[in-house]
């Protein structure tokens, strides 16, 4: 925190605030100036019934509540009684899948395969030791990765590992292959909903008593396969012409980063639709009347690409810096989450987030396109996509790419944001502004994106 007071000159409230969405509040407060400008402008940000701000309010107190189940639920050890509820919730994936066709599985071996990949997730999720186990799991995070260890298959696909021919192989293999995303999240939905119908589930969990919060999980898959993303961004773009839908894509993309994922989906439609379609000519004279023009494409590109590139920002300095705060002020003020009032309240976030219902053509036209139109959602919820997999198949490798680079590469910038720059070849005299005025955060945020930008990207 001494670091990031310093960086970022944040202070402390001097009054005691115990309720969370007060401390919340207080945080956004203290760090709304480290929301780019563009963000702040386009959202209106000024206003007090601001949805970007409650939004993120919400944002922190989940993400510390996280923390927290981490910390009280503590974790489950990888055991023969989780590898038994593994091969049941196998027996349910599989009896859903042959019911409804979504041909997800080949013969396996599940306890060995359990056993074997639930290693490799941990190591893909950087699951941290535990104690004197290493292999060892958040409670909250078992049900995901249970699914996920009998879907291995699948997940090596969505997640682009996807250049051998194992993948390959299970790709021709599967029966339904043109509505991968479609199934894989159909069953993880089927089985979450199932997950506490197991027996002795208690035994994974020493017999502790865990708190099951479905919605959790559903966030986290969506933070790891990003189907809800990917399908609004198809939707919003798949009637441009192949090479403008491919700069959308490419820049639309790096919302991945953002881990709010109900948030990110409201930014993106409302920067893509909400964009200037028509702009002014001042008349020349008293004679002649005001006329409204059509912007350009590559005018709305450039404003849709200026804004999007503040994200990088939003993501890798702002809202960290909002999350280590908030958390560090809820410990010191010995803040806890009540479990009963977290899952209503998480509850109600589900159903106001979470659309299961496959988006399909309305059967409109627009003019010029050969294509029905898609009626995604305008205020950002999470949905789906009825297309086939292969429309979405290279956006993912880019989200993929964007994500695994902020994982391997990215991590932490807030910390060391001069460091960070320095490293990747800043210009130097640039940087010796920045570090003299620690207040112009706007510049540095700035920077940091554009050399991201270029990280990111690079061939």
């Amino acid at each position: 925190m001494e670091t990031l007071k310093s960086i970022y000159q944040i202070h402390e409230p001097k009054e005691e605030i115990s309720s969370s969405t007060k401390l919340a509040e207080y945080v956004f407060n203290e760090c709304y100036y480290l929301i780019p400008q563009s963000i702040r402008d386009f959202f209106n940000l000024e206003e007090e019934e601001s949805k970007l701000k409650s939004e993120l309010i919400l944002h922190l107190i989940i993400n510390a509540y996280m923390v927290q189940l981490k910390e009280t639920d503590g974790y489950a050890k990888l055991s023969g009684a989780l590898f038994t509820q593994i091969f049941n919730l196998y027996n349910i994936a599989a009896a859903n899948s042959e019911k409804n066709t979504y041909h997800l599985f080949g013969d396996k071996d599940i306890s060995r395969i359990a056993k074997d990949h639930f290693g490799k997730l941990l190591a893909h999720w950087m699951v941290p030791p535990s104690g004197n186990n290493p292999s060892a799991i958040p409670s909250f995070l078992v049900p995901l990765l249970a699914f996920q260890s009998i879907h291995f298959d699948a997940h090596k696909v969505l997640k682009s590992y996807n250049n051998n021919q194992h993948s390959r192989t299970y790709l021709c293999n599967l029966d339904n292959n043109e509505k991968l995303h479609l199934d894989f999240y159909n069953n993880f939905k089927y089985l979450l909903d199932r997950f506490l119908t197991l027996k002795k589930i208690e035994r994974i969990f020493e017999n502790k008593q865990v708190t099951y919060h479905p919605t959790i999980n559903r966030i986290l898959f969506e933070r790891e396969y990003h189907l809800g993303l990917a399908s609004k961004i198809i939707m919003m773009v798949m009637h441009y012409p192949e090479e403008i839908k491919n700069r959308y894509i490419r820049i639309l993309s790096l919302a991945a980063m953002l881990p709010n994922i109900s948030g990110r989906l409201f930014y993106l439609t409302n920067i893509f639709i909400g964009n200037i379609h028509f702009h002014q000519i001042e008349p020349m004279s008293e004679d002649e009347f005001l006329i409204e023009n059509l912007i350009t494409e590559e005018e709305k590109f450039i404003k849709i690409e200026s804004i999007c590139k503040d994200l990088i920002g939003m993501s890798l300095i702002t809202i960290p810096v909002m999350e280590s705060f908030f958390l560090y002020l809820w410990k010191n003020r010995n803040g806890t989450f009540d479990d009963d009032n977290m899952k209503k309240v998480m509850s109600k976030y589900e159903k106001i987030v979470f659309n299961d219902d496959p988006v399909k053509s309305e059967g409109t036209k627009t003019e010029g396109a050969a294509d029905n139109m898609f009626g995604y959602k305008l205020n950002g919820e999470w949905e789906l996509a009825e297309l086939p997999f292969s429309d979405f198949r290279n956006l993912l490798k880019i989200i993929n790419k964007i994500t695994e680079s902020q994982r391997q590469k990215l991590r932490n910038i807030y910390l060391t944001p001069y460091q960070f720059l320095e490293k990747n070849s800043y210009d130097t005299y640039n940087l010796l502004i920045l570090k003299r005025n620690k207040y112009n955060i706007q510049a540095l945020i700035e920077a940091i994106s554009e050399v991201v930008e270029e990280i990111v990207f690079e061939d």
